[in-house]
């Protein structure tokens, strides 16, 4: 961290990666690499301890690093204009007090502001660093996914060493809406693994409200959601069917469910239906079909 701070960037440049001191680069990838070795080594014991949780610590620091080296080194952003657009929605949230009608976004930038009126950091600095702690929640909520869905121990801790790259890529460093959906689409597979496995009513009402604060994300979280919720049913459908053929429809009756799928469905129709594109095209088609005057009154029903 302190040959970060001790190099920062003076002007414009070509690349982070020459820029940086070398010896940083080592100290990350090093300590990721370490990491990794740690926890497969602890893979191999006999019978695992509780080790591994030091090179997960290792690694998760490391990350944390790697996605704020340009923070650190003081660039004002990494990304350019969906960037400044999520700034001035936050702006115009924390100064108006409401959600304007042109935000479709409406969950993070309302989590940055409430970051800032509990902490009382600047704007610039909640939105580059806020990614990077993401990151860190995403990890935490994928290995409780790995301990629900694995119960050997030496399966989990391979698995736990495969968190170890960068999963989001370009949303590891820029605040994004439809980063943070794929936080809460990875803390909501926690409850939809348990809801299928114990059947209990607080896990099916905390995937509930995960689908609800997702639809205020991003439409490809919800379409995410959709998709797994299909996906889950058609496997369950196959299942009954392949295990035991008699009595499918009855056992399909008691088993299958669709209500997710129905509400992720009516969610994300009722964002794409809101969203002024979506009106747009409704009033074009209106004029092509001849049932609507551009710069009029419907024609049909006044």
């Amino acid at each position: 961290i302190l040959t970060l701070l001790n190099s920062p960037a003076k002007g414009f440049e070509m690349s982070i990666y020459g820029s940086t001191p070398f010896f940083s680069w080592v100290v990350i990838f090093g300590g990721i690499l370490l990491g990794i070795i740690i926890i497969i080594n602890e893979a191999f014991e006999e019978e695992p301890g509780n080790f591994w949780i030091i090179g997960l610590f290792i690694i998760l620091c490391s990350n944390l690093l790697l996605t704020s080296v340009w923070n650190l080194r003081g660039y004002f952003s990494w990304a350019s204009n969906d960037f400044n657009a999520h700034y001035g929605m936050t702006i115009d949230l924390i100064t108006k007090n409401h959600v304007g009608e042109y935000n479709f976004y409406p969950l993070l930038h309302l989590l940055i502001a409430q970051i800032k009126f509990v902490c009382g950091f600047s704007l610039n600095k909640i939105m580059n660093y806020l990614p990077s702690f993401l990151v860190l929640f995403y990890t935490f909520f994928m290995v409780g996914l790995a301990r629900t869905l694995i119960k050997n121990n030496k399966k989990f801790l391979f698995v736990i060493a495969a968190l170890a790259p960068l999963m989001f890529g370009f949303y590891s460093v820029t605040t994004y809406p439809r980063g943070l959906g794929q936080i809460l689409l990875a803390f909501a597979l926690i409850f939809f693994v348990r809801t299928i496995s114990t059947n209990l009513i607080q896990d099916k009402i905390l995937l509930l409200i995960l689908v609800v604060t997702a639809m205020f994300t991003h439409p490809l979280a919800v379409i995410s959601f959709f998709v797994l919720f299909v996906a889950a049913e058609i496997s369950k459908y196959f299942k009954i069917r392949f295990d035991n053929p008699k009595n499918v429809i009855l056992k399909l009756r008691k088993i299958i469910s669709v209500n997710y799928i129905f509400f992720t469905f009516i969610g994300f129709s009722a964002w794409i239906m809101q969203f002024f594109v979506f009106d747009f095209n409704v009033v074009l088609l209106g004029v092509v079909l001849g049932i609507r005057r551009w710069r009029g009154i419907s024609c049909l029903g006044g």
